[in-house]
């Protein structure tokens, strides 16, 4: 189910922030040590963020919080997202 998700959500994050967003450095440390559950909320840097949560399915959320992004160099893609 995560696969699923994160696919979906990716998809549609790059539509919306192009490559202005990573997830935020915890649960991009999750996902490197290879932890796939569903987090009840993802959040998100982005310079065009908006400070607001978005329901999603699953009784999940997004948050996507206005910040710079960290050093771009160490954002990669893994199973979806782009992760720090």
């Amino acid at each position: 189910m995560i696969h699923f998700l994160l696919g979906g959500c990716s998809r549609c994050l790059k539509d919306r922030y192009g490559d202005d967003y990573c997830v935020v450095a915890d649960r991009s440390l999750l996902m490197h040590a290879g932890n796939d559950s569903v987090p009840y909320q993802m959040i998100l840097r982005s310079t065009k963020g908006n400070n607001s949560l978005t329901p999603l399915l699953f009784n999940t959320t997004l948050f996507t919080m206005k910040s710079p992004l960290l050093d771009l160099e160490l954002i990669e893609i893994i199973k979806g997202p782009r992760i720090f």
